[in-house]
């Protein structure tokens, strides 16, 4: 199994050194276990569902923690405001968290990256002349960037080569879920489960409004494009939310929001509710 010093490194800088060690022997039982196919997708979705979160099964009606759901990219308009520190994704799937974070007034169009994606792919800037772009660079050589290890020129260019790179390829081929583009249970990542869920990520607010979370560049570029629908997966909701599937869910009329749908389809309530005291 190949892991590359940069992702040693960002795991290290964004968690520690024991999420580190105990991410690296899971990585590598994963990896055993990935050998063998049938066994592999029996038994890791099951393992990542008892280690995420088990605040969803509080309430009468929870919602698949992975599950997938399609929406209209332009829905999301907003930045969730938890902390940057809380963002470990294979603990925080069926989170339910209170406070003010779904109430920030923070605009997806007013990130970075946003905007000089803006000016490179709609304006036709060169990414070199774009009006962010030296304060990137600037920010990249004062090494203020405390997840990624960009430290000159040389780094945010090759960053944005990636983008343009990414850009290209789903303007050519369409969007796809993640888990299309794995080959097989290993794919490119090292046969970890969650990475077929590496969608833009959504957190739900109070009033069920749907929060980015994560997939920055994913959304910047469906938006640009003026795609439809992409891919979705919800991290962590608001408990008013979580009161409001349920008061909705004991009724018979049921609103179109991408996180009710599974209200719609026909399974029972505890369908996915995980045997967390076995």
């Amino acid at each position: 199994m190949e892991i590359s010093l940069r992702r040693i490194t960002h795991e290290y800088r964004k968690a520690g050194l024991l999420h580190l060690l105990t991410g690296g022997i899971e990585a590598a039982t994963i990896e055993l276990l990935s050998r063998v196919p049938r066994i592999y997708w029996k038994a890791v979705p099951k393992y990542y569902e008892w280690r995420s979160s088990n605040d969803i099964y509080d309430y009468e009606y929870p919602p698949h923690p992975f599950k997938i759901e399609y929406v209209n990219p332009d829905d999301i308009r907003r930045v969730t405001d938890r902390s940057n520190k809380d963002v470990n994704r294979r603990l925080k799937f069926g989170a339910v968290r209170d406070g003010s974070w779904d109430q920030t007034g923070k605009k997806f169009t007013d990130q970075e990256v946003y905007k000089i994606a803006k000016e490179h792919f709609v304006e036709g800037r060169p990414w070199e002349e774009t009006t962010i772009y030296p304060r990137l660079v600037k920010k990249a050589e004062n090494d203020e960037y405390s997840t990624w290890k960009y430290t000159s020129r040389e780094d945010v260019l090759n960053h944005l080569e990636r983008f343009d790179s990414l850009y290209h390829r789903i303007e050519t081929n369409g969007y796809h879920q993640q888990r299309d583009l794995l080959e097989g249970p290993k794919g490119a990542t090292g046969g970890i489960f969650l990475e077929t869920l590496d969608e833009v990520t959504v957190d739900v607010g109070r009033d069920g409004e749907l929060l980015f979370a994560d997939g920055l560049h994913r959304l910047v570029i469906a938006k640009l494009l003026e795609l439809d629908s992409i891919p979705v997966v919800f991290l962590v909701r608001h408990p008013h939310w979580m009161e409001t599937r349920d008061r909705i869910a004991s009724g018979n009329d049921i609103p179109d929001h991408p996180d009710l749908r599974d209200l719609t389809r026909e399974t029972p309530k505890d369908r996915w509710k995980p045997n967390v005291g076995d």
